[in-house]
Protein backbone atom coordinates (compact mmCIF):
# COMPACT_ATOMS: atom_id res chain seq x y z
CA UNK A 1 0.00 0.00 0.00
CA UNK A 2 2.59 2.29 0.90
CA UNK A 3 4.14 1.92 -2.74
CA UNK A 4 1.38 2.77 -4.06
CA UNK A 5 0.45 5.91 -2.34
CA UNK A 6 -2.59 4.21 -0.23
CA UNK A 7 -3.79 5.33 2.90
CA UNK A 8 -4.93 2.32 5.63
CA UNK A 9 -7.75 2.66 7.16
CA UNK A 10 -9.20 1.04 9.89
CA UNK A 11 -12.45 0.89 11.64
CA UNK A 12 -11.95 1.79 15.65
CA UNK A 13 -11.61 -1.69 17.56
CA UNK A 14 -14.66 -0.46 19.97
CA UNK A 15 -16.78 1.00 17.30
CA UNK A 16 -20.53 -1.18 16.80
CA UNK A 17 -19.24 -1.62 12.58
CA UNK A 18 -15.32 -2.84 13.26
CA UNK A 19 -16.93 -7.07 13.16
CA UNK A 20 -19.38 -6.19 10.58
CA UNK A 21 -16.44 -4.57 8.20
CA UNK A 22 -14.62 -7.78 8.77
CA UNK A 23 -17.61 -9.87 7.53
CA UNK A 24 -17.50 -7.50 5.08
CA UNK A 25 -14.73 -8.17 3.76
CA UNK A 26 -14.72 -11.60 4.11
CA UNK A 27 -17.76 -11.20 1.80
CA UNK A 28 -15.90 -9.57 -0.93
CA UNK A 29 -13.64 -12.65 -1.71
CA UNK A 30 -16.48 -15.25 -0.77
CA UNK A 31 -19.34 -13.83 -1.76
CA UNK A 32 -19.88 -17.33 -4.13
CA UNK A 33 -19.79 -19.51 -1.01
CA UNK A 34 -23.12 -18.65 0.64
CA UNK A 35 -25.86 -20.82 2.04
CA UNK A 36 -29.02 -20.06 3.30
CA UNK A 37 -31.39 -21.89 5.65
CA UNK A 38 -33.96 -24.31 4.46
CA UNK A 39 -37.16 -25.30 5.66
CA UNK A 40 -35.97 -28.58 7.31
CA UNK A 41 -32.94 -26.55 9.50
CA UNK A 42 -30.33 -27.71 6.57
CA UNK A 43 -28.44 -25.33 4.54
CA UNK A 44 -28.42 -24.69 0.26
CA UNK A 45 -25.60 -23.66 -1.31
CA UNK A 46 -26.35 -20.63 -3.55
CA UNK A 47 -23.60 -21.71 -6.39
CA UNK A 48 -24.01 -25.47 -6.12
CA UNK A 49 -27.27 -26.43 -4.83
CA UNK A 50 -25.79 -28.65 -2.11
CA UNK A 51 -27.85 -29.54 0.94
CA UNK A 52 -25.11 -28.89 3.77
CA UNK A 53 -25.04 -28.98 7.21
CA UNK A 54 -22.53 -26.46 9.72
CA UNK A 55 -20.25 -28.39 10.91
CA UNK A 56 -19.76 -29.56 14.54
CA UNK A 57 -16.92 -27.46 15.24
CA UNK A 58 -18.73 -24.31 14.52
CA UNK A 59 -18.83 -21.64 17.09
CA UNK A 60 -21.46 -20.15 16.30
CA UNK A 61 -24.79 -19.78 19.18
CA UNK A 62 -27.36 -20.19 16.43
CA UNK A 63 -28.55 -21.04 12.66
CA UNK A 64 -28.08 -17.94 11.04
CA UNK A 65 -30.61 -17.41 7.54
CA UNK A 66 -27.45 -16.94 5.40
CA UNK A 67 -23.73 -18.22 6.04
CA UNK A 68 -20.37 -17.41 4.00
CA UNK A 69 -18.37 -20.52 4.78
CA UNK A 70 -14.94 -21.20 3.43
CA UNK A 71 -14.63 -24.79 3.72
CA UNK A 72 -17.06 -27.68 1.92
CA UNK A 73 -16.42 -30.57 3.64
CA UNK A 74 -17.31 -33.90 2.65
CA UNK A 75 -17.58 -36.52 5.06
CA UNK A 76 -20.72 -39.22 5.62
CA UNK A 77 -22.38 -35.77 5.14
CA UNK A 78 -22.01 -32.70 3.02
CA UNK A 79 -20.83 -29.86 5.91
CA UNK A 80 -19.96 -26.30 5.72
CA UNK A 81 -16.93 -25.32 8.06
CA UNK A 82 -15.20 -22.04 9.14
CA UNK A 83 -18.41 -20.27 8.69
CA UNK A 84 -19.85 -16.57 9.76
CA UNK A 85 -23.39 -15.01 9.24
CA UNK A 86 -24.46 -12.57 7.10
CA UNK A 87 -26.89 -10.34 5.42
CA UNK A 88 -28.25 -10.98 2.04
CA UNK A 89 -28.52 -7.08 1.41
CA UNK A 90 -24.36 -7.67 1.38
CA UNK A 91 -24.12 -9.96 -1.86
CA UNK A 92 -26.03 -7.51 -3.64
CA UNK A 93 -23.74 -4.39 -3.01
CA UNK A 94 -20.81 -6.44 -3.53
CA UNK A 95 -21.61 -8.89 -7.23
CA UNK A 96 -24.77 -7.30 -8.02
CA UNK A 97 -23.86 -8.81 -11.64
CA UNK A 98 -23.41 -12.10 -10.50
CA UNK A 99 -27.20 -11.96 -8.88
CA UNK A 100 -28.54 -9.25 -11.94
CA UNK A 101 -31.93 -8.93 -13.11
CA UNK A 102 -32.45 -10.09 -16.43
CA UNK A 103 -34.35 -9.23 -19.58
CA UNK A 104 -37.45 -8.11 -20.52
CA UNK A 105 -38.77 -7.65 -16.23
CA UNK A 106 -37.26 -11.75 -16.01
CA UNK A 107 -34.78 -12.68 -13.73
CA UNK A 108 -31.57 -14.37 -15.32
CA UNK A 109 -29.65 -16.21 -12.61
CA UNK A 110 -25.98 -17.00 -13.07
CA UNK A 111 -25.25 -20.41 -13.78
CA UNK A 112 -25.63 -22.14 -11.03
CA UNK A 113 -27.89 -19.77 -9.10
CA UNK A 114 -31.39 -20.36 -9.46
CA UNK A 115 -34.73 -17.63 -9.77
CA UNK A 116 -35.13 -18.34 -6.23
CA UNK A 117 -32.38 -18.36 -4.46
CA UNK A 118 -32.19 -14.40 -6.15
CA UNK A 119 -35.36 -14.13 -5.19
CA UNK A 120 -34.75 -14.48 -1.50
CA UNK A 121 -31.80 -12.28 -1.46
CA UNK A 122 -34.51 -9.19 -2.40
Amino acid sequence: MDRFGLTRQSTDFHSREYYINIRKALRAGFFMQVAHKTVNGGYLTIKDNQVVQLHPSTCLDHKPEWVLYNEFVLTTKNYVRTVTDIKPQWLLQIAPQYFEMGRSGGRRAPVGVSEEQVALLK
